[in-house]
């Protein structure tokens, strides 16, 4: 039972996890989120280098970094622009830096984010959900989902970025 914040909350994990056999009854928040944080670009020097600024809470880091994978997203536009590799990270800090990627995207723009591109899929399992006032599952990278009921809940699974369950 958890108030007013999630279950189990995966924000920064890279590689997908196993959550196998529980119980959720009564969280105010969600059930189980998994995300990796995003980044907003701040400014575009060229088509292919970017500055960033880690978009999640202020002791966060960022997790970008050199040979990492990451998706492009359009906000305004709800969509994403494109999937890249970062061939050099360079930090200013924790919590900015430059982004030099290994290929021009020409749409991309102040506004827009990077999120990393997760490492597998996540496995969620034999799994109950009960009386939740928010969301069983909330997605934001590839996720299977075997063998779960979900029973007095506002919402069931949500999967961010328009994406397809």
């Amino acid at each position: 039972v958890a108030g007013c914040s999630d279950g189990i909350h995966l924000k920064c994990n890279e590689t997908q996890p196993v959550i196998r056999d529980c119980h959720f009854e009564g969280t105010m928040d969600d059930s189980i989120h998994i995300k990796i944080s995003g980044d907003w670009i701040t400014k575009v020097e060229s088509p292919r280098r970017v500055q960033i600024r880690h978009m999640d809470i202020g002791w966060d880091a960022t997790n970008l970094g050199t040979g990492k994978r990451a998706m492009i997203y359009d906000h305004d536009g709800r969509r994403e622009l494109a999937t890249v590799q970062i061939v050099r990270y360079a930090p200013i800090n924790y919590r900015e830096g430059w982004v030099t990627l290994d290929r021009d995207v020409p749409e991309m723009e102040a506004g827009d984010s990077f999120y990393l591109e997760a490492v597998g899929e996540a496995l969620i399992e034999n799994c109950r959900f009960e009386t939740q006032l928010q969301r069983c599952i909330l997605m934001h990278q590839p996720t299977v989902i075997r063998n779960c009921t979900m029973q007095d809940t506002k919402q069931g699974i949500v999967l961010g970025f328009g994406g397809q369950i």
